[in-house]
């Protein structure tokens, strides 16, 4: 039985490896707490409040902006197939080029 558990191949997501895999992990908690920050950012700037509110929104927009660019570069520099892991996260990609912050 150990035998064979030593002997199965551990299967990646397509174009990642050991290693790519070990980051996209420990960056899945920054990533979602980025992506729940894009609520109350876009709750506040949809009311228009003016002021203080509304650079703190434009932070909020700034700062998940980032974060997902760096998510990307990080993951373009750690995986072993770059092309092949953008074909399997094309969203990645589009959210960083296409939606820049305001």
């Amino acid at each position: 039985m150990a035998s064979q558990a030593a002997t199965e191949t551990i299967r990646y997501p397509p174009g990642m490896d050991a290693r790519s895999t070990r980051v996209a992990e420990r960056l899945n908690a920054p990533m979602m707490v980025a992506a729940a920050l894009t609520i109350p950012m876009v709750a506040i700037s949809e009311s228009h409040p003016g002021g203080a509110l509304e650079d703190v929104a434009r932070i909020l927009n700034w700062i998940t902006w980032i974060a997902f660019a760096v998510e990307l570069v990080v993951m373009l520099a750690v995986v072993p197939n770059r092309r092949l892991w953008l074909r399997h996260n094309p969203l990645d990609l589009v959210i960083v080029l296409f939606t820049p912050p305001v």
